[in-house]
């Protein structure tokens, strides 16, 4: 996980890999909600990402990132952090 906070202009508060997923996660308060930056951002965006407000949402999200690194495991794909 990487704090992305610091960029500002839209970019999500976070980048988060697990076992060769990767996703930008926007954390909210859980009534929180996306400022124009953000929405702009968001809509530019073509890879995979996610507001997350609870912690039930960064569980949902785990399993998620669980399922697409288990996908891909069943496929001739290789990954390697050197490419």
């Amino acid at each position: 996980m990487l704090s992305l906070a610091a960029m500002g202009k839209g970019v999500p508060d976070l980048l988060v890999a697990k076992q060769g997923v990767t996703w930008l996660v926007e954390v909210k308060q859980p009534k929180g909600k996306q400022n124009l930056l953000q929405e702009e951002w968001a809509e530019k965006w073509t890879g995979c990402w996610s507001v997350v407000r609870d912690e039930a949402g960064v569980e949902n999200l785990v399993l998620v990132m669980q399922n697409q690194a288990a996908r891909m495991a069943e496929t001739d794909l290789k990954f390697s952090a050197s490419v």
